[in-house]
């Protein structure tokens, strides 16, 4: 993977620009949740979801939810075109699963 990959816990008080701006760039217009929603997601599933940047550059993100005892659930990933099939995805994935496990989940 070139350059320096972060991936970075949300914050929903200052990261939800950044999600609606990859949710915006990822999908088509038929495919993305609703401003409201997000804004829902991101205050809601704060602990188990991520932002990864490359370079500092928001590249990629990952909503994931606890629903009920035991139950994680992904919500939502996507990594921009450009950085695709360098492993950012994979990296959202297993941190945010990890986090769920490290939490008993």
């Amino acid at each position: 993977m070139k350059g320096s990959l972060e991936l970075r816990r949300c914050d929903p008080d200052n990261d939800m620009d950044i999600i609606v701006n990859l949710e915006r760039e990822i999908f088509k217009p038929s495919e993305q949740y609703t401003l409201g929603f997000i804004n829902w997601l991101c205050r809601n599933c704060t602990n188990y979801s991520y932002i990864a940047f490359m370079d500092g550059k928001p590249v990629g993100y990952i909503i994931s939810c606890i629903e009920g005892l035991g139950k994680g659930h992904v919500i939502s990933v996507g990594v921009l075109s450009n950085y695709r099939r360098m492993g950012i995805g994979n990296a959202l994935i297993c941190r945010s699963i990890c986090s769920m496990a490290e939490r008993g989940y």
